[in-house]
């Protein structure tokens, strides 16, 4: 009878670490959210075109210094026209796509006044 217990908690102990285990990698593997902060210098109801912030240097490195994002290409219903022309903003993003040079998954933009 002994036994059983003993190995009764020798299996739980071994699943809350297999299970600890599993948490741990898929909490390291979730998407990354980066962002970056620019300046916009023309918006219209389809789409906005940003100035990156010169202290993104990777980022400029892999899509240019400006970028054009399409309203369609954002998750969060956004309305540009709320963005004015030189007005600094932030750009949430997960993933560049290298070959196309362009932002993939755009989750929001946001006014940088409104969020400091």
């Amino acid at each position: 009878m002994k036994k059983y217990k003993f190995v009764d908690v020798i299996i739980a102990f071994l699943i809350i670490i297999l299970g600890m285990i599993l948490f741990l990698a898929m909490a390291s593997t979730e998407a990354k959210q980066d962002y970056f902060e620019g300046k916009v210098l023309e918006n219209s109801d389809d789409y906005i075109i940003i100035r990156i912030d010169s202290s993104y240097e990777e980022l400029i490195s892999k899509l240019g210094e400006t970028v054009k994002i399409e309203k369609k290409d954002v998750v969060k219903e956004c309305d540009f026209s709320i963005f004015s022309s030189n007005e600094s903003i932030r750009v949430l993003y997960s993933g560049i796509n290298s070959k196309k040079h362009e932002l993939e998954h755009i989750f929001a933009i946001y006014v940088l006044s409104e969020i400091q």
